[in-house]
Formats: structure tokens, C-alpha cells, sequence
């Protein structure tokens, strides 16, 4: 509760309300996630696993792609899409499914919590985004609830 009081912190000056079908996509991706980190927790070879998940559904990005042909692309924006997507994101699903059977079910979790806080901070150093309080304050927020989780299951 205690992250989510600062992801609302870090969100909410500029939050709109979404249309539903934007509110039911972002479940469904939340849902997908949960189920493909689940999947994940027992595979003992992360490279080939993504892959394979990464070619299963490159016939799916094909049919979105031509089915809004009218978005404009570009020789270099395929390229950069390609290197951020099967590169860029598959070796952070590799890295995720290579720790993931290290880590508790509650540690999983709150590392998961840390993504917002990560990437503000990715935005301040690589990007030179200026810091705000909200920024701070939720990343700070996020923090405080990870190490109260990852505190709480040494105790234990």
C-alpha cells in the first residue's frame, strides 16, 4: 500500500482517467505479466524460453503492424524498434527470468515495485530530467515499502 501510495504520488498531477479500453488493455497487460512471470519462475534455460516467446509472437506484431498500414515507417524507426524490442526488452526478460528463481514470491513482487522509481531515476541521469518533489517523494515511498518487504521475509 505503501508503493502505491507513491506511484499515485508520482502520477497524480498528471493523471487523466483513461478510456476503458486503454483501462482494459493495461489489465490484460498487467495480467499477462503476472502470468508470464509465474511461467517463468520454473524455467532453467531464460535465454531459450524468451526467445521462443519472443518468435511466438512476432507473427501477432506482423498482423497489428499491417493491420494499421497507416502508420507511417521508416527504415530507421523499424530498425529502433526492432533493437528496443527483441533486444533491449528480451534481455531484460532474460535477466528477469534468470533471478526470478532466486527470489521469494514477496521479493518478486516488490522488485517489481521498483520499476517506477527506476525509471524516474533512468530519466534524471540519462535523459536530464529535471527532479521534482512528487518524483522524490514517490520513489522514496516505493524504496521504503521494497525494504520493509525485503526486511520483513529475513525476519522470518
Amino acid at each position: 500500500m505503501i508503493a502505491l501510495g507513491g506511484i499515485v504520488c508520482l502520477l497524480a498531477p498528471t493523471v487523466t482517467l483513461p478510456s476503458l479500453m486503454a483501462a482494459l488493455l493495461m489489465a490484460a497487460a498487467g495480467i499477462a505479466w503476472g502470468l508470464y512471470t509465474s511461467l517463468g519462475r520454473s524455467t532453467t534455460d531464460p535465454l531459450a524460453h524468451t526467445a521462443r516467446n519472443f518468435l511466438g509472437a512476432a507473427p501477432f506484431t506482423l498482423i497489428l503492424a499491417l493491420a494499421y498500414s497507416g502508420w507511417p515507417v521508416t527504415v530507421v524507426g523499424a530498425v529502433l524498434a526492432v533493437f528496443s524490442g527483441a533486444i533491449t526488452s528480451a534481455l531484460g526478460y532474460v535477466l528477469w527470468y534468470a533471478v526470478l528463481p532466486r527470489l521469494s514470491a514477496s521479493a518478486a513482487g516488490a522488485a517489481q515495485l521498483l520499476v517506477p522509481a527506476v525509471t524516474a531515476l533512468a530519466g534524471i541521469v540519462w535523459l536530464g530530467e529535471p527532479p521534482s518533489i512528487g518524483m522524490i517523494g514517490s520513489s522514496v515511498l516505493i524504496l521504503s515499502d521494497v525494504w520493509l518487504v525485503m526486511g520483513s521475509g529475513r525476519q522470518s
